[in-house]
């Protein structure tokens, strides 16, 4: 009891009393929409009627990136209404059951994704490709009817679903695209319809900001915002965005331009939010225009081919793919995150803390892991993450046993629990780092959370070699390991004192690694290459005890 109530007062004393303040007002008036939704959609419904019928009466034709594919799977399914999200499928009969029970198990993410509809700007370019007459404008017509049906204002835990504010942003801006690009193919009765819910989500979005999560979050709100009040010439709507960049979302980025949660997955989710409001709502805006151009400076050095670095919560994806963003090349050193991106080589290091600001959701215990490529193949990889819903799985990819670093037994860097709960946060300090032709060097130490164990590494690190220098400094007598992860491509087989590392497409050796370390061997343990989705792959750990220093060499053929 006494230990929970420490958890919970190290979570909420990271927050502010603003975060604070709307979460207990959002708990109650959840709870009283949940008693009276449908008066308050009437009330929303009425104070937009002009916005509607303004909006009805001209035309509209303009959606920026209408032809980006958001549905990921074979779009023919959904025809007989079989979906297919985080990888996982899942089929219904005549219509969607948007309430089946098993949809609410743990954060709701799975229906939380169906309830976004990006997959109806897929199915509007279907339908606007084999005209009026299609299925596809029938299905696109009752599949909106029957979700309008089920999922009116105020259903049973709303909040976290159908309508929570998340949801909603994603789905306001799904909506204003897919109707670009369909508009007049819909039934008169059907487009009103269409519109009047359009215009009662935005304006309720705007009453329900979520200004208790911050982060991510408030940045799809502020994108939803600035597109509806666009899209209805709202100028309630468009005001609200603006106050909300100025007063919640400008001030998450760090002065070299990266996003506070330190999540590059999570980084480009926000810059392509940034730069879908700067060509479609506020193409002028010069302090976006500043904060979008930082931001993107800042992600060219943080991806590893079609992945972003799995560094706290990040995977393939989710987010816009690299490929999308210009390319930074040299040496970085910004925020924590420390690196080199060259022409045949390049590796990426966490040296700092796990978020700058007050939302740590996403936060891995990944201080002095690295990851590294050659030639276009990442070889040392973070396992990423699985899954957002508490277990097994979720632990282990926040845990620093799914990344390249040290592992004391029993200890973890940061005191995390649950799926998105960070209590106590250890320090990072003392670190340098020097760049040199043909090579980099940092160095630094991280004090656990608890004070139990400090880990000091130094690295080197160039197309030929890698160095790795690390020690366990404690009071007490731990013993752990130092976890260096593959990528699943590669495999490691013991060869005398080291680890011959080769590649198992063609079975050509690609490097071999030698420790000082007295034992060490080949484990599998979990990769996630997508959300969803697990692999196996060969982790060279190399036991470690208190105060001894090991050294471990990466020598590449």
């Amino acid at each position: 009891m006494i230990n929970r109530v420490s958890l919970y007062w190290q979570t909420i004393k990271r927050l502010t009393l603003g975060q604070l303040w709307w979460r207990f007002k959002y708990t109650f008036k959840r709870r009283l929409i949940e008693r009276c939704g449908g008066r308050v959609f009437a009330r929303i419904a009425k104070d937009v009627e002009g916005l509607v019928a303004c909006r009805i009466a001209t035309e509209f034709d303009y959606a920026p990136g209408i032809e980006e594919q958001y549905y990921k799977s074979r779009i023919e399914d959904l025809l007989s209404n079989k979906f297919t999200f985080l990888n996982e499928s899942v089929s219904f009969h005549e219509c969607v059951e948007w309430h089946r029970p098993e949809f609410a198990r743990g954060t709701r993410l799975w229906k939380l994704t169906i309830n976004y509809h990006e997959y109806l700007v897929d199915v509007a370019n279907r339908w606007k490709k084999d005209g009026h007459e299609s299925q596809w404008g029938k299905w696109f017509e009752n599949h909106v009817k029957e979700w309008m049906r089920q999922n009116p204002l105020g259903t049973k835990g709303y909040g976290l679903d159908n309508w929570n504010s998340y949801a909603l942003s994603l789905r306001i801006v799904a909506w204003i695209r897919a109707y670009a690009i369909v508009c007049g193919f819909m039934s008169d009765d059907f487009r009103l319809e269409f519109v009047r819910w359009l215009a009662v989500q935005s304006r309720f979005l705007g009453e329900n900001i979520e200004y208790d999560i911050l982060g991510n979050h408030i940045v799809k709100n502020w994108k939803a915002l600035m597109w509806a009040g666009t899209f209805f010439n709202d100028h309630l709507l468009l005001s609200k965005g603006r106050k909300v960049f100025t007063r919640y979302i400008k001030p998450q980025f760090t002065a070299s331009g990266m996003h506070e949660e330190l999540s590059p997955m999570y980084a480009a989710i926000v810059l392509g939010d940034i730069q879908d409001v700067m060509k479609f709502a506020d193409r002028d805006d010069q302090e976006i225009a500043r904060v979008e151009k930082k931001l993107s400076t800042c992600l060219g050095y943080l991806s590893f081919g079609d992945d972003w670095g799995r560094f706290n919560d990040s995977c393939a994806g989710m987010a816009l793919p690299p490929e999308k963003f210009m390319k930074s090349h040299g040496f970085f050193a910004f925020d924590g995150y420390v690196g080199g991106r060259y022409e045949d080589w390049q590796w990426m290091g966490d040296c700092g803390a796990p978020v700058v600001g007050c939302q740590p959701g996403h936060a891995h215990c990944d201080a002095l892991s690295f990851e590294y490529a050659r030639n276009g193949e990442k070889i040392f990889t973070n396992a990423g993450v699985y899954e957002y819903n508490p277990g097994e799985r979720r632990s282990y990819s926040r845990y620093s046993r799914a990344h390249n670093t040290l592992f004391v037994i029993g200890h973890e860097q940061h005191e995390m629990w649950k799926a998105f709960r960070c209590g106590r946060l250890g320090i990072a300090r003392d670190f340098n780092f020097r760049h040199e032709r043909g090579s980099d060097t940092w160095s630094g130490e991280f004090v656990a959370y608890d004070k139990s164990y400090t880990h000091k590494r130094k690295m080197n690190l160039s197309k030929k070699r890698i160095l790795c220098e690390d020690m366990l400094l404690s009071k007490n007598e731990l013993h752990g390991t130092l976890n260096f992860h593959l990528m699943p491509e590669f495999m490691a087989k013991a060869m005398g004192s080291g680890f011959d590392i080769i590649r198992i497409g063609d079975s050509v050796k690609v490097a071999t690694l030698k420790t000082t370390g007295s034992h060490a061997l080949t484990i599998k343990m979990a990769y996630f290459p997508e959300y969803g989705e697990e692999k196996m792959s060969d982790v060279i750990s190399i036991d470690i005890g208190n105060t001894r220093a090991i050294q471990t060499e990466v020598i590449f053929e």
